[in-house]
């Protein structure tokens, strides 16, 4: 039965309702695979999230047709007037109130599927939303998981308690691979905090199917060994680089995560009038990452010392700019660099001619905005999953170099923009060119999608439900 089949069978459109732990990094992405279910026929799509994270997705899904619900805290929530409700924004002081409170969404979110008959519902992982599960099973509708890295460091992540040494407090270094190593306490988070990796098993158990924001081409073997792992879902899906389905151009415009404001018009501005194409490299460390005074002064040391020049994103909570920046930097930088603090248009700087690099932690969204725009990256990765990333595009892709601090920073920026990566450009260049075909219709990431559907479509075509 084909996907056109199946939507004749259900007779309406089938309706996907998805839900984001409140982080940019985790928004954005679903945001975007929203958008690209809603071009498909037959299928609508609503976003829900709270009232505080209006401000993310409203300019986000401007001129789509996703639909979105706004769900409020209810009063047992307790957070407080004026409190923040998106983890990218809030102090660190209030995180831990902020996810404590998104248990008390349940039984609201429960009864707004139900009362607008969703079909299926796609939700990322996070152990303080894993009632989305009980959620689905209680409404007999399929949960789609979406994972927010890629296959390769998911894999990693599953894996490393199982690792041979992973609990020898004498072994300090772990293989995932033969001829890739990570240093035990790279990995301390998901060693020391079994709960994260029982939270993961039991998403995967009870889901209907995982989506990954990826394509086939970028992590092949490493996808088909997850598709035949017996403890991984029955169905995997490979959708992405998914701001790449919406073309780049409307990709670069659109207000992923805010809207382009003065500063953002500022920078592309500032690359316009850069005369040499591939000249400047571009810096960011994500939305969630706080660095520490002593790793900023690094950094502004390490692209001083490179001689390009550059683009550099600091957080809106980073301490004031004045504060950290060594002395008479600014002077010396005028006219060769620029810092934004705050949000910054990425997409849109990252395909601009004048920009020839990215150095950034090594989130899966950044990895693969940048290799989608062709650029060779500059890892240095903060926590969490990060440092398998790294060792991806490092070791694996061999499409970057790794970079920690002071003379090395510089060295490596050197390294990807002179002449000694041409080969690591070249590679990064075939890469974005597969990513711009997976997602052309006939690509391996378009068939996902519509296989996506079509295996819901089944399921209620099969009399499941509705």
């Amino acid at each position: 039965m084909n996907m056109d089949a199946c939507r004749s069978e259900f007779r309406r459109p089938l309706r996907f309702f998805f839900f984001s732990y409140p982080a940019l990094g985790h928004m954005i992405p679903l945001i975007d695979i929203a958008k690209l279910f809603s071009r498909r026929r037959g299928v609508s799509c609503t976003f829900v999230t709270t009232p505080g994270n209006e401000y993310a997705v409203r300019p986000a899904i401007e001129g789509s047709t996703v639909d979105l619900i706004l769900l409020p805290f209810p009063p047992e929530a307790a957070l407080g007037s004026g409190m923040g409700e998106n983890a990218s924004t809030v102090p660190r002081s209030q995180m831990g109130r902020l996810l404590s409170a998104l248990p008390a969404l349940k039984d609201p979110f429960h009864d707004l599927l139900r009362a607008h008959r969703a079909d299926c519902v796609v939700s990322d992982i996070d152990s303080k939303t894993m009632w989305i599960d009980d959620v689905a099973l209680a409404l007999g509708i399929p949960r789609i998981l979406f994972v927010i890295v890629g296959v390769f460091p998911a894999t990693v992540v599953e894996t490393v308690a199982t690792l041979p040494g992973a609990h020898d407090e004498s072994v300090e270094t772990l293989t995932i691979e033969e001829g890739i190593d990570l240093p035990k306490a790279e990995l301390s988070t998901f060693l020391s905090n079994p709960e994260i990796i029982r939270a993961i098993h039991e998403a995967k158990r009870s889901c209907f199917g995982v989506v990954f924001n990826t394509f086939y081409d970028l992590e092949a073997p490493y996808v088909d060994r997850y598709r035949t792992n017996p403890g991984s879902p029955r169905r995997t899906f490979c959708v992405g680089p998914v701001f790449l389905s919406m073309s780049t151009a409307a990709a670069a415009a659109a207000n992923r995560g805010g809207k382009i404001d003065s500063t953002g018009e500022e920078c592309l501005k500032w690359l316009d009038s850069v005369a040499a194409e591939g000249s400047v490299t571009y810096v960011c460390f994500g939305t969630q990452n706080e660095l520490g005074r002593q790793q900023l002064t690094g950094i502004a040391l390490g692209l001083e010392a490179s001689g390009y020049p550059f683009v550099w994103v600091v957080k809106s909570l980073a301490e004031d700019v004045a504060g950290w920046l060594p002395e008479g930097f600014e002077e010396r930088m005028e006219g060769r660099g620029l810092i934004i603090k705050g949000w910054a248009p990425q997409v849109a700087i990252l395909n601009h001619r004048a920009v020839g690099a990215i150095v950034m932690h090594c989130g899966w969204n950044s990895t693969l905005e940048g290799i989608s725009a062709g650029l060779p990256l500059v890892t240095w990765p903060l926590q969490f999953e990060q440092f398998a990333t790294e060792k991806f595009v490092t070791q694996v892709l061999r499409v970057g170099v790794s970079a920690c601090r002071g003379a090395r920073f510089a060295e490596a920026v050197r390294e990807v923009m002179g002449s000694g990566g041409a080969e690591m450009r070249q590679r990064v260049r075939e890469y974005a060119a597969k990513a711009k075909e997976a997602v052309q219709e006939g690509g391996s990431s378009y068939k996902d999608v519509d296989n996506l559907i079509e295996e819901v479509g089944k399921y209620h075509a099969a009399g499941k439900q509705g």
